[in-house]
C-alpha cells in the first residue's frame, strides 16, 4: 500500500484532538494574493503520531503554524481540544503556545551561551507544571551532557536538546517541522526513533512535517498535502520502525 492511498476501514476510529475544518490561508504579496492552503479538512488523534507529508511548497509548514497557534487561518476552523484557535485573542494564543505546544524545528535554535540543561530550563520555567529539566534530558539520552554548551554537541545531540526543551513543558502537542532535515541519515534515524519512543511511552501527541515518503511511514496517520489540499489520508495500526527506514 502506498502512502498516498486512502484511509483503511480496518483501523479503529479515535476521538480527534485536532480538527481542521475547511481551512484556507492566503498571503498578500503586494497586489498579488497567494493562496497557500485551499480548504484543508482533516483530524489528528490524541496520543498518536501524525505525519503531514508533501513536497516543498505544498503548505505543510503553514498548516503546522496554524495548528500551533503561530498563525491564524484566513478562513475555516482550527480546533485543538475543542477550542477554536481563531477565536482566541493574541494574549490567549500566546498562552496556548506557551502552555500546550512544544515546537521542534529543522534548526535547533539553542542559546549558545547556555548549557544544554539551561536551554531546557528556560522553557520549563515558562509553565506551571514542568518536567524536571534533568529528567527531560535523560529521556532524550543526554542525561550526562547537561553541562555542555551547544558548541560542544553534535548536530544530533543539539536536536535532542531541542526535543527535551519542548517536552519539558509537558505539552499536549509536539509539533516537529522537518526535524531531521539538517542531519545525516544515521543521526536522523536516532532522532526519529526518539520521537516514536516519546509518542509510545510518554503518550505525547506528535505531528511531524516531512517531504520524505519513508519518514512519513513512521506515523499512525499520514496526511498527503499537495497544492494546499489534503489529497489523501492513510491510517495504520503498526507504523514502520525508525531503525528500519531506508531513504
Amino acid at each position: 500500500m502506498s502512502i498516498a492511498e486512502p484511509q483503511s476501514s480496518e483501523v479503529r476510529s479515535e476521538e480527534p484532538f485536532v480538527v481542521l475544518e475547511n481551512v484556507t490561508r492566503t498571503f498578500s504579496m503586494g497586489e498579488v494574493e497567494v493562496r497557500v492552503l485551499r480548504g484543508v479538512t482533516a483530524s489528528i488523534s490524541r496520543g498518536r503520531m501524525t505525519a503531514i507529508w508533501g513536497e516543498s511548497g505544498s503548505g505543510k509548514t503553514t498548516l503546522l503554524n496554524l495548528i500551533g497557534g503561530i498563525d491564524r487561518p484566513t478562513e475555516g476552523r482550527v480546533l485543538v481540544g475543542g477550542v477554536n484557535l481563531p477565536d482566541l485573542s493574541d494574549r490567549e494564543l500566546t498562552r496556548f503556545r506557551r502552555d500546550r505546544v512544544g515546537f521542534v524545528f529543522q534548526f535547533y535554535n539553542l542559546i549558545s551561551t547556555l548549557t544544554a540543561l539551561e536551554n531546557v530550563a528556560v522553557a520549563a520555567e515558562l509553565v506551571s507544571d514542568p518536567m524536571d529539566s534533568a529528567e527531560a534530558l535523560r529521556l532524550v539520552g543526554l542525561g550526562e551532557f547537561g553541562d555542555r554548551f551547544p558548541g560542544r554537541l553534535s548536530g544530533g545531540q543539539q536536536q535532542r536538546v531541542s526535543i527535551a526543551r519542548a517536552i519539558a513543558k509537558r505539552p499536549d502537542l509536539l509539533l516537529c517541522d522537518e526535524p531531521t532535515g539538517a542531519l545525516d541519515r544515521e543521526t536522523g534515524v536516532r532522532v526519529l526513533a526518539l520521537l516514536q519512543e516519546l509518542n509510545e511511552k510518554q503518550n505525547v501527541t506528535v505531528v511531524l512535517i516531512t517531504h520524505s515518503r519513508p519518514v512519513a511511514a513512521l506515523a499512525h496517520r499520514v496526511l498527503f498535502l499537495e497544492d494546499g489540499v489534503v489529497r489523501s489520508v492513510r491510517d495504520t495500526e503498526h507504523p514502520k520502525r525508525a531503525e528500519d527506514l531506508e531513504w
